[in-house]
């Protein structure tokens, strides 16, 4: 999960580059595929962030955010 996660960052990043620094919305970002955890909800973005250029969210299988079940973009 937290690779997906990785990988939908990545794209953001790149769509920032190639959009003068624009921060997308997930719907600028690939297929809904790409676009949704593993439990078949889109992930959060925040543009600009705390951690990153962009952080990515999952709120995991419990769908509550801020629990530790959370999957993060930013996270190891």
């Amino acid at each position: 999960m937290r690779s997906r996660a990785k990988n939908l960052q990545r794209t953001a990043q790149q769509y920032m580059k190639d959009h003068h620094g624009e921060c997308p919305r997930v719907e600028d970002l690939g297929d809904a595929n790409a676009r949704t955890d593993a439990w078949g909800r889109a992930f959060s973005m925040k543009c600009p962030s705390e951690h990153s250029a962009i952080d990515l969210v999952s709120l995991g299988p419990d769908g509550l955010e801020g629990t530790t079940d959370d999957v993060t973009s930013w996270d190891k």
